[in-house]
């Protein structure tokens, strides 16, 4: 039961953005002064008369989800809405709500959220990692250094992401120039969907209608993006043989375009969330070299010249602390955003429903209340069992019934890269620290350079 407000929606304080940071390009340095200045919910008023709230604090979190219904609501991207609505492709489950979403969401989840089914991809994006590792040495410099890191992820995420998605490799880690004309498609693909997001996230955060009215470069640009985009993902989708738990399931399930869509959504959250968490992964390794000689130590006594298994990684608990640890410091999603379908009621406020809430995934995690020290990259809080972080204090991959549907296969690409990266190389960061820029997602402020020293095993 949702008590009753003592104070009025108009009472929740009200952003200034003339206050320093307020308008920072860093998420991080935005949150932090929001909260600063007002506390633990603000509303704000990016868009004329169209009021939004922020909430900070994880109980209060925690209350707009019990408030969420059976059928949560979330506002659509708009552009990915125009695209398909006008291009006559099927919804995906980012821009849809209601019984459509539970739809897509339900047919989708028996497959993408079932343990077996994550596992049994293992073995084939395993050797997508350990390629991954060969190229990383043969296109670093003789300085043993890979100027852009981040490039290199992204195009290790989609490797291993096609095994799931289309039964096949893209060939993306090759080292050789290909010629033939329809191998290039992956290469093209990997692109876009860089352009894509940047696209996207520019016409979200400006005056979308304008964009439409006018038909600006950036929407005309960002349009036929998409269209070459969905172009080659139907290509390789009818060129996997289906022989895959994933296609073999969904084509059955789903008509083309409504599959077609599903794989895309997959793929663009995929490189977005697993190479910008790799990358902020090694950054922290980098900064804190004791701990990456603990967990190279730990994944070296578990995989001893064998063939790498889920119970491999069962079995390494540090390696999960060190996921959790870096997910605190820089999660790669910024908000979790829901519109109530009733008026309800957060902290004291009353919230009138069809208003859109964001909780922050940046705050908490970096506030002594919530983590000890909060400031150091300690995984050591993390294997305390006497001492549980509050739940909701970062939801990574958000929360409930519209959790990330992809999470399963995220986790187990990231744990599989990250026991190569360690287990084969020392990683040392060439540069100054970082910030954050959001896009859909969040990512680094700049082009990351690593050292990668060969480790002699014991």
């Amino acid at each position: 039961m949702i008590r009753k407000a003592i104070k009025s929606f108009n009472s929740i304080p009200r952003i200034n953005y003339e206050i320093d940071g307020i308008l920072s390009p860093d998420p991080l340095v935005s949150h932090m002064a929001k909260w600063k200045n007002y506390g633990w919910i603000v509303k704000e008023e990016l868009v004329q008369n169209f009021p939004t709230v922020t909430l900070f604090h994880p109980d209060f979190c925690a209350q707009l989800l019990k408030q969420e219904g059976s059928l949560p609501i979330r506002p659509p991207p708009l552009p990915l809405v125009y695209y398909r609505e006008s291009r006559g492709l099927g919804s995906g489950l980012g821009e849809s709500n209601g019984m459509d979403w539970l739809n897509i969401r339900n047919k989708a989840q028996r497959i993408l959220l079932k343990p077996m089914s994550v596992s049994s991809y293992l073995p084939a994006q395993n050797e997508v990692s350990l390629d991954f590792i060969q190229r990383l040495k043969t296109v670093r410099n003789s300085e043993n250094i890979i100027p852009d890191m981040y490039k290199e992820l992204k195009r290790w995420s989609l490797e291993s992401m096609a095994t799931v998605c289309f039964d096949q490799r893209l060939n993306l880690l090759s080292t050789e120039q290909i010629n033939d004309c329809k191998s290039y498609y992956p290469e093209i693909l990997l692109n876009n969907i860089e352009h894509i997001h940047k696209g996207i996230s520019e016409l979200i955060f400006s005056d979308w209608n304008e964009h439409i009215k006018n038909q600006t470069p950036l929407f005309r640009n960002t349009m036929a993006l998409l269209d070459e985009q969905t172009e080659i993902t139907m290509k390789l989708i009818e060129s996997a043989d289906k022989s895959g738990a994933l296609l073999n399931h969904l084509s059955r399930e789903m008509s083309p375009e409504s599959l077609n869509t599903l794989i895309i959504d997959l793929l663009n959250a995929s490189i977005e969330t697993t190479a910008n968490g790799v990358i902020f992964l090694l950054y922290l390794l980098s900064k804190n070299l004791l701990v990456q000689d603990r967990l190279r130590d730990e994944i070296n006594a578990i995989v001893i010249n064998q063939p790498l298994k889920q119970g491999h990684i069962d079995d390494m608990p540090y390696l999960r602390a060190v996921y959790k640890e870096a997910t605190r410091l820089f999660p790669v999603s910024t908000f979790i955003v829901r519109v109530l379908q009733e008026n309800g009621v957060i902290g004291d406020y009353e919230i009138p429903k069809n208003i859109p809430i964001f909780y922050s995934n940046m705050v908490a995690g970096h506030l002594n209340e919530f983590f000890f020290e909060s400031d150091n990259f300690n995984p050591n809080r993390w294997l305390n069992s006497k001492k549980k972080p509050h739940p909701y204090a970062v939801l990574h991959f958000g929360h409930g019934p519209r959790m990330c549907i992809g999470k399963r296969f995220a986790v187990q690409e990231t744990f599989l890269g990250l026991i190569q990266l360690v287990r084969n190389f020392k990683i040392e960061y060439i540069g100054s620290d970082i910030g954050l820029r959001m896009r859909l997602f969040n990512t680094p402020d700049r082009e990351m350079s690593f050292q990668l020293t060969d480790v002699v095993r014991k």
